[in-house]
C-alpha cells in the first residue's frame, strides 16, 4: 500500500469519526431520545439505517486490509447516503432532488 492510499484511508476513517461527532453533538443539543425519534422517524428510517451502517462499514474497511477501491466506493456511497438523509429534513427536499434529475436539469446546468 502506497502513501497516498494510506492517506486516503486515514481521511476516510477520520471523516467517519467527524460524522459520528456531529451526530453526537446534535444529540447533545436535542437530547438523545428526541434525536433518536427524529432520526428514526418513518420518513427517514431507511435512509438513517443505511447511513449508519455505511459509517460503520467504511470505518472498519478503512482500518483493515480491504482493497482500496472498495473503501473509496463505500466512502462515496456513505456521502450519498448522508446527503439523502440530510435532505429528508427539508420539506419536499427529496422530491426536489428527484425532479431535478428526472427533468434533466442537472445536465442543462453544465451545458451553458
Amino acid at each position: 500500500m502506497n502513501r497516498s492510499e494510506q492517506g486516503l484511508r486515514n481521511f476516510a476513517a477520520l471523516y467517519v469519526v467527524g460524522n459520528c461527532v456531529a451526530i453526537c453533538s446534535t444529540g447533545f443539543l436535542l437530547g438523545p431520545r428526541r434525536q433518536c425519534k427524529k432520526m428514526f422517524h418513518k420518513t427517514r428510517r431507511v435512509a438513517c439505517a443505511i447511513y449508519l451502517v455505511l459509517l460503520l462499514t467504511v470505518f472498519i474497511c478503512a482500518l483493515t486490509d480491504v482493497p482500496f477501491g472498495i473503501v473509496m466506493v463505500l466512502f462515496l456511497c456513505q456521502m450519498v447516503a448522508a446527503f439523502w438523509y440530510a435532505i429528508s429534513y427539508i420539506p419536499y427536499g427529496r422530491r426536489m432532488v428527484i425532479s431535478f434529475f428526472k427533468d434533466g436539469a442537472c445536465c442543462k446546468c453544465f451545458k451553458s
